[in-house]
């Protein structure tokens, strides 16, 4: 008599079996005459005796090789969907999230609502999209935000900030008007202002106004402004052009900061030199009028107001 050999879902590892034994469950085996059943492939479970793996149903995975039934095979999380025979959830994309357990497939993940984006793989709407910021928390069932536009701030704003998700990173709005990245040469009264102003510049670009995201301790700073947050150091109030250094006032001519005060000996020699000016003016006139005896005396406005004239001219161009 010629021996049997072991159907397909069998297996005979010994001689002189009078029988071929089925693979245990989590096993298969699709050929006959084997010696061994293999192990359930991930994404499938497999009953006593298999042929072949049997894929999870959509809304379930399984990563594992010894199921044996359908209820082994896990619901698919939050936040993520499960096409049939997964072996992991996929997350819902950007700007979408799924509500509740068991998503088939990317269909059914919910679409985030206006300018309200989210990061993958979660189950409610969060962040703003890049160019709105967080202006109040909602409690609805997707969204939990809402945003207003970032534009009304002009370009000295930046409203976008990352966000690491995963693998990836999300970019999005800031998460409230008060984190609103400023740009430098720029500055506004406070966290709370929607409007901003350009700050001065000196010739090689430079400014007091630094910009950034925090606008200062509000309680730092006199009644009726704030934003020395956004202001480089020594400088604080209105534009950044208050110093609160002593002995420092600002430049609003060419440096366009706070630079040190003239020292006590500088100051005196600018009004020295005023006197010596006006003598030598007074000296000259007076030459003048001794040479020109002889004919009748120039009116006391010819000589005395050009005098006084020039003496203020010399005087405006020393302080400007």
């Amino acid at each position: 008599m010629q021996p049997t050999a072991c159907a397909p879902g069998t297996y005979g590892n010994a001689s002189k079996l009078q029988a071929c034994y089925a693979c245990a469950s989590g096993t298969f085996q699709e050929l006959a005459n084997q010696t061994a059943c293999e192990a359930c492939k991930p994404g499938s479970y497999c009953r006593k005796g298999a042929l072949a793996p049997i894929e999870c149903a959509a809304g379930r995975f399984s990563n594992a090789t010894d199921l044996n039934g359908a209820d082994d095979c896990e619901p698919c999380t939050a936040g993520y969907f499960c096409e049939r025979g997964a072996i992991k959830p996929i997350p819902c994309p950007t700007g979408k999230v799924g509500i509740g357990i068991g998503l088939t497939a990317e269909a059914f993940c919910t679409t985030c609502p206006g300018e309200i984006t989210s990061q993958p793989g979660t189950t409610s709407c969060t962040f703003c999209k890049a160019g709105f910021y967080q202006s109040f928390a909602i409690t609805e069932t997707v969204a939990k935000v809402q945003c207003a536009p970032c534009l009304v701030l002009g370009d000295g704003a930046n409203c976008s900030e990352t966000t690491a998700s995963g693998d990836d990173n999300l970019t999005h709005g800031p998460t409230s008007l008060a984190t609103v990245r400023i740009k430098p040469k720029y500055w506004r009264l406070g966290p709370k202002s929607t409007t901003l102003s350009v700050c001065l510049e000196s010739a090689d670009g430079s400014s007091s106004c630094l910009g950034g995201s925090d606008a200062g301790d509000d309680n730092d700073h006199k009644q009726g402004y704030s934003g020395s947050g956004y202001c480089k150091a020594g400088h604080t109030g209105p534009l950044c052009q208050v110093c609160n250094t002593p002995d420092f006032y600002f430049d609003a001519a060419e440096a366009m900061e706070c630079i040190q005060c003239p020292s006590p000996s500088e100051r005196r020699d600018l009004p020295v030199g005023f006197v010596g000016v006006l003598v030598a003016l007074l000296f000259a006139a007076f030459i003048t009028k001794r040479s020109l005896s002889a004919a009748p005396p120039p009116p006391l406005r010819g000589v005395v107001f050009p005098t006084v004239c020039l003496f203020l001219q010399v005087l405006q161009r020393a302080t400007a």
